[in-house]
């Protein structure tokens, strides 16, 4: 992600929930729905910008961002990272949400790598993607990463993509 990306973030982290909270709550509370429960901890929020998904959930989330301002308005844990690039080992998230962040500005196939890289075996990823994006473009890198999709949902001005990662056993037999 960019710089000018980062400081455009920065910029406007104090008003974000003011902005987005109401349309990003909609679409969070319908992708978690599709995703059985419990969640394995820990969860991430990647692209977790001012930490919604946990307030909107209330359920804990490592909040991942590029921006510092607005993870000053989220819960801890925070990190600073880029969703192309996680500082965390394979294998290490029960579930994972990602909404509205995988976009033309980011190398999809390599952002969605990485979110799977950083899945546990049978966890969820959950994820949505404006419909002003490479809509097709995405959902042709999931099938091809996970082999399906569980479901695709309509949220308004996204599509919403539901994902689990096989587990170890699933994945020899194949």
């Amino acid at each position: 992600m960019s710089d000018e990306t980062r400081q455009h973030y920065d910029q406007f982290a104090h008003r974000y929930d003011e902005i987005f909270l109401s349309r990003q709550r909609d679409k969070i509370l319908k992708l978690a729905a599709y995703v059985p429960r419990p969640w394995s901890t820990p969860c991430l929020d990647a692209g977790a910008g001012t930490g919604i998904a946990g307030k909107v959930l209330s359920h804990t989330f490592v909040n991942v961002d590029i921006s510092a301002a607005m993870l000053s308005h989220a819960e801890d844990p925070r990190v600073i990272a880029d969703v192309q690039n996680l500082p965390f080992e394979d294998e290490t998230f029960g579930f994972i949400l990602c909404v509205s962040v995988i976009d033309h500005r980011l190398d999809i196939e390599l952002s969605l790598k990485e979110l799977t890289r950083v899945l546990k075996p049978d966890a969820h990823l959950a994820l949505s993607v404006l419909k002003t994006e490479d809509v097709a473009h995405v959902e042709w890198t999931l099938m091809s990463i996970f082999g399906r999709l569980e479901h695709r949902l309509d949220l308004g001005p996204d599509v919403g993509f539901i994902t689990r990662k096989q587990s170890h056993q699933e994945s020899a037999s194949r």
